[in-house]
Formats: structure tokens, C-alpha cells, sequence
């Protein structure tokens, strides 16, 4: 019986929750601007909390070096100095190298 009177109060507590979730969407309409201010100052609290955490809190720790900096060799870049150079060379010399022109004509070309 203990059992079977703990369900039904149980079961009363849940009606009593069930009706007041019911009534909840006219109790903050008709308290519509304390509601708005609650929410705009939970909305506050929870934006300082990730600003805090992600921002803030973020600057006080410094990133671990995983690997030593990448050091260039002299001769690494003395090699790749060289290709560019050659490749700028064959750039210039294309200034001054004369192409035939596709589009012309030769009259030789029309006498057949």
C-alpha cells in the first residue's frame, strides 16, 4: 500500500509540473518585460562566460613547441636562388625572340 500511495503522489507532483510547463508560455507573456530582461542578462552571463574562457584564459596559455623551427641550409638557398635566377634569364630572353606572325599571308603560299 506504502508503495501504491508514493506512485500517486508522485503522480499528482507530475500533474502539478505538467500544468504549470502548460501555463508557462502565458505567465511569461504577461510578464513580458521582466522576461526580457532575464533573458537578455542570461544571455549576457553565458556570452562573458565563452569570452572569458576562449579569449581571456586563452592569452594566459602558451602553445607547446612541438618541433624546432625549420632552419634553412646556405646551400639549400643558394640552389634555389640559381633556378630562379635561370628561370629569369629564359623569361628576358623571350622579350627578344622574334615569332612569325601565324596570321599572315605569304603569297607564296596562295600561288599553289
Amino acid at each position: 500500500m506504502k508503495i501504491i500511495r508514493k506512485i500517486i503522489k508522485n503522480l499528482k507532483r507530475l500533474n502539478k509540473i505538467k500544468e504549470l510547463v502548460q501555463k508557462l508560455p502565458e505567465i511569461l507573456a504577461k510578464n513580458f518585460f521582466l522576461t526580457l530582461i532575464v533573458f537578455f542578462v542570461l544571455a549576457l552571463l553565458f556570452s562573458g562566460f565563452f569570452y572569458f574562457r576562449y579569449y581571456i584564459s586563452a592569452k594566459k596559455i602558451e602553445p607547446e613547441i612541438l618541433e624546432p623551427p625549420f632552419i634553412f641550409n646556405n646551400k639549400d638557398i643558394q640552389e634555389v636562388l640559381k633556378t630562379w635566377q635561370e628561370k629569369e634569364e629564359k623569361f628576358k630572353d623571350a622579350e627578344f625572340k622574334k615569332y612569325p606572325n601565324l596570321f599572315k599571308v605569304d603569297e607564296k603560299e596562295n600561288s599553289i
